[in-house]
């Protein structure tokens, strides 16, 4: 089977362009966005810090900040706790994203720079918040935010302790020099752990969620994506298009050319669809020869073009294996009213029966029926 680059390009570039793409990051991704809870327990967390620092630096007047006076310390304490406050209530409303994440991560950093530069005593003990920062959003948000918060530490307080002692090593004590080694150290060790945990559990997910034989999705990592997708079409903002696909005598790969080429067939029909979608769609095998596609921010006009294509490189493919098999579709867009996923997949298999068979399924012979039982073992 032959495939042009070029328009291969082009045709991606040109999905790509569909208003509004979203991301739906999957286990192979080293982010991940945690649920609400979660969320807002680092919000409160936020909100502690504010407090600790304002009781820190007020409770003894005669200390005062190293670099501004009090007021405008306490006017910055103020402010962060207002920015958390704002940053609290978007989140709440389901606006959360990865750069949302970022921005407030560095904030934080921002905030425990300006206690450190003006912590009052010989040895600034607010050093030691740059380590909250870090554990909170590095095993939150995953490794790569893990990574940037230690470097964001690192560089402010580098920041911090030269604008408090510039050039003069004679001014660092000796319990200050152990203070940083050993955040670190714990610094360090701790990141060390999280990766190895991480890629274990990325591993794991891996095989949960993924087809074998395709790479693809398997249904239980369809089930679970789907979910995130329908969340989304709830709140009204996105909308999307599911394309249900069943081969249509692919029996006879398998009766004629064996198993194996009846398995590379697989392989290559999962391939055919990753290239035929955007990296933000999601592709997976439901069963047997079964596959199911969703295309976040897609018309159904959109998905046909989409199935068209396929069927280009489905013919490829049959005459590259020497045997007549091909795909039947059903396509059906998402509405803000669907709720149930299942009810939406058992639509769009009835659309698919029609474009096989030409009218609609007895009720004895639905394979809804079929699906449903596997659904609810896949969960039980």
């Amino acid at each position: 089977m032959s495939a042009n680059p070029q328009k291969t390009r082009e045709r991606r570039s040109g999905q790509d362009r569909r208003r509004g793409q979203y991301h739906l990051l999957d286990s192979s991704s080293e982010v991940s966005i945690p649920s609400w809870s979660e969320q807002r327990l680092q919000f409160l967390t936020r909100y502690l810090f504010g407090l600790l620092g304002f009781i820190y630096f007020n409770l003894n007047p005669e200390s005062a900040p190293y670099w501004i006076p009090l007021t405008y310390l306490n006017g910055l304490l103020a402010l962060y706790c207002v920015f958390n406050t704002f940053a609290y209530f978007k989140a709440s409303r389901g606006h959360c994203s990865l750069k949302r994440c970022r921005f407030n991560m560095w904030v934080d950093l921002g905030m425990v720079t300006s206690c450190v530069i003006n912590d009052p005593y010989a040895i600034p003990v607010s050093l030691l918040a740059y380590a909250m920062v870090i554990m909170g959003n590095g095993m939150r948000y995953g490794m790569p935010l893990f990574r940037e918060s230690i470097i964001g530490a690192f560089i402010g307080g580098a920041l911090a302790l030269t604008i408090r002692y510039g050039t003069s090593m004679e001014q660092l004590s000796g319990g200050l020099i152990f203070l940083c080694a050993f955040s670190a150290l714990i610094v360090l060790y701790c990141y060390v752990l999280m990766e190895r945990i991480t890629r274990s559990q990325r591993e794991l997910k891996q095989l949960s969620r993924y087809d074998a034989l395709t790479g693809i999705l398997n249904r239980r990592g369809l089930y679970e994506s789907a979910d995130l997708v329908f969340q989304l079409l709830n709140r009204g903002e996105h909308h999307a298009t599911i394309i249900f696909a069943d081969m249509d005598r692919f029996k006879a790969v398998n009766d004629t050319r064996g198993h194996a080429e009846g398995d590379r067939v697989l392989r290559e029909m999962g391939k055919l669809m990753r290239r035929a979608v955007r990296s933000s769609d999601l592709v997976a095998r439901y069963g047997g020869d079964e596959f199911v596609l969703i295309l976040p921010e897609a018309t159904a006009e959109q998905a046909a073009r989409i199935t068209r294509t396929l069927e280009t490189g489905i013919q490829d493919l049959a005459a590259e294996v020497g045997v007549d098999f091909g795909c039947s579709f059903g396509v059906r867009e998402i509405q803000v009213a669907d709720t149930d996923f299942h009810a939406v997949l058992e639509d769009v298999d009835r659309e698919m029966y029609r474009a096989k068979h030409g009218d609609d399924p007895p009720a004895t012979e639905h394979p809804s029926a079929d699906r449903q039982r596997a659904a609810a073992s896949e969960h039980a």
